[in-house]
């Protein structure tokens, strides 16, 4: 008579490792869900960093354009930094005085760029013609890290009809949750990093 043996070793060995493959796949799984939590969790703090400096900007650049009710002025004596509107007596054709304050600052701005001057003519960013323009960058570095960069686009016309429709202001800002620094030569944030997240405002008011 032969006598047979059995084992059960073998399938308890399979057994054991097709378990640790579901455990580790389970693992795997939860530590990638954690991952993109944590990615999504800093990708919106950083949203708020940036959204938080794009609003300073904006506020700043509202501050200092209302700095001075430059319409109303008829002695062309009256300086804001973006620049002003001067007539010299209801009846004369309007003229554009640029500003001739260079220094801007804002909340608690560690590096700042004096502004940036430019000119020239073309259409607004709302229905219009082409009429001329004066544009002021600067760039604003906060302590946190944050920047934000701030485009100040005045638009005017060299007669009485078409300053109503050109007597208009565009502020474009761009926040950025984290800078470098800022550049002199261009009024903009310097960008350094794989992740920057970027939050743009735009206002249009009236000078």
């Amino acid at each position: 008579m032969i006598k047979r043996e059995t084992t059960d070793g073998g399938f308890a060995l399979l057994y054991a490792v097709l378990m640790v493959s579901i455990v580790l796949a389970v693992s795997l799984s939860l530590l990638n869900i954690a991952y993109r939590q944590s990615v999504l969790t800093a990708i919106a703090r950083e949203s708020l960093v940036a959204g938080s400096a794009a609003e300073t900007g904006l506020a700043c650049a509202l501050y200092y354009n209302a700095s001075s009710n430059s319409n109303d002025d008829t002695s062309g004596t009256d300086k804001e930094p973006f620049g002003m509107y001067y007539q010299s007596d209801p009846t004369a054709n309007w003229a554009f005085l640029p500003g001739t304050v260079n220094t801007i600052k804002c909340r608690d701005a560690s590096d700042t760029t004096d502004l940036i001057h430019s000119n020239g003519s073309g259409a607004p960013p709302w229905p219009g013609s082409s009429v001329n323009f004066y544009r002021s960058a600067f760039a604003l570095k906060f302590s946190d890290g944050s920047c934000a960069a701030v485009k100040v686009t005045k638009y005017f016309g060299s007669s009485i009809p078409t300053l109503a429709v050109a007597d208009q202001v565009d502020i474009l800002v761009e926040g950025y949750s984290f800078s470098t620094g800022v550049n002199a030569t261009s009024g903009e944030c310097e960008i350094a990093g794989a992740r920057i997240v970027e939050r743009t405002l735009r206002a249009r008011v009236n000078h």
